[in-house]
């Protein structure tokens, strides 16, 4: 009995250290600076460290796969539709198929066998483990962006260079915090720094924070403070996307939320209005004045691209990876600044299905369900995919993605 319990306490200690791992680099995959320093062993390796983190997490699906467990019949009807999917652009992809291997197909392939063969509550450790790291990762970044880049109080450690689609400066904070040069507003004589924590620029830390603040709301636990400091973080950012994905969470969720008695369902209608009407202006003048600067012109201009591609190579898309065609078109040849246009535009109908699906599935069973924190998450992470770029960066979009094909079963407790 006591070996029994040994051997199952350091499998337990062994699967955790193997998530903790896991969750930490699919977070840097996401514009982490550390893996981009300008000639680091790290970023000269940037490959091998990805395909060494995909191959933890397909030992660490086998345990999952070796336990007798009834498979979700629907979710092996999917993965053949994910597999002819995903095959459609392969052809175009000829020319950038390392590319395509580490950044689509990998992915979508172990996104799927993690919907297939992890149970919803081993997906939540992962998921919980997300939410700790980026917390941590929160309260530092909030630290050094009061006290170093906005008070000055603290003196920068020095400059550091990453290669980030082109090689820029970022000035350092003990390797804890950084402030990318091109990241700062100038407005007049006056400097805003935004908040970017350890990555290569805000919009790709919020979209972490953001996913994370969701996640944290539809948990069962939640300490208040916890939401507070991440929803700040988010604002520190100063990413209209980020902010409007704030809004339509909370509105959704608030909104649609069922009241306990018929006074206070009429109250929260009418309060409910009032947020709407309010939160529709917001999100109103925060695009259009988006739109009026300099990165408003450059998503304007990456979104009419993206268009024409998708619709000059439909059904089969450009090819992954095939960025030559967007500069070709590009007025802004400065990196993409979209993320799931580019993908639609690279992969086709294919891609589309891939990921329209699953969102799709997961708003219609979260409706069904009445889970509106989950529904809210899908509409708002839909938006935030649109205006980010995070697909091809960030394996840990697509891991959410495979996974909501399962509907809120993925997700929620009583949902099966």
């Amino acid at each position: 009995m006591k070996i029994q319990l040994s051997r199952n306490f350091f499998y337990n200690c062994i699967m955790s250290i193997v998530e903790w791992i896991i969750v930490i680099f699919l977070i840097l995959f996401t514009g982490g600076i550390w893996l981009l320093k300008e000639n680091s062993f790290i970023l000269y390796n940037n490959s091998w460290i990805r395909i060494a983190v995909y191959m933890a997490i397909g030992i660490w699906t086998i345990p999952f796969m070796m336990k007798k467990r009834q498979v979700n019949r629907k979710y092996i009807i999917w993965i053949a539709v994910s597999l002819v999917c995903a095959a459609i652009p392969l052809l175009e992809s000829v020319n950038t198929i390392n590319f395509a291997i580490l950044r689509f197909y990998c992915p979508i392939g172990l996104g799927l066998l993690i919907g297939l063969y992890v149970p919803r509550e081993n997906f939540w450790k992962l998921l919980n483990k997300f939410i700790t790291i980026m917390f941590l990762i929160a309260c530092i970044s909030l630290f050094f962006w009061i006290f170093g880049a906005i008070l000055q109080v603290i003196p920068s450690s020095g400059d550091i260079y990453f290669e980030w689609n082109d090689i820029r400066k970022a000035k350092s904070y003990f390797g804890l915090y950084y402030v990318p040069l091109w990241q700062i507003i100038v407005i007049g004589n006056s400097q805003i720094v935004r908040n970017c924590g350890i990555f290569t620029e805000a919009p790709m830390y919020g979209f972490l924070l953001c996913v994370a603040y969701s996640f944290y709301r539809m948990r069962e636990k939640q300490k208040r403070w916890v939401g507070i400091i991440i929803v700040v973080t988010i604002l520190s950012t100063i990413g209209t996307t980020a902010i409007i994905y704030l809004l339509l969470f909370e509105v959704i969720s608030f909104g649609l939320k069922k009241s306990g008695n018929n006074i206070m369902g009429l109250l929260k209608f009418f309060l409910f209005f009032i947020i709407a009407i309010i939160s529709t202006i917001v999100i109103y003048n925060l695009v259009i004045s988006k739109f009026l600067t300099g990165s408003g012109s450059v998503r304007q201009d990456h979104f009419r691209v993206a268009l024409e591609l998708f619709k000059a190579t439909f059904p089969f898309g450009c090819g992954i990876g095939n960025f030559l065609s967007f500069e070709r078109l590009e007025i802004y040849k400065q990196g993409l600044s979209i993320g799931l246009p580019t993908v639609y535009a690279m992969t086709g109908v294919g891609g589309m299905v891939i990921t329209l699906f699953p969102l799709g599935y997961l708003s219609v069973t979260s409706m069904l369900k009445k889970e509106w924190k989950l529904f809210a998450f899908v509409v708002a992470f839909l938006w935030i995919s649109i205006c980010t770029s995070v697909q091809f960066n960030s394996p840990f979009s697509w891991l959410i993605i495979l996974y909501a094909a399962k509907g809120t079963e993925g997700f929620v407790a009583d949902s099966q």
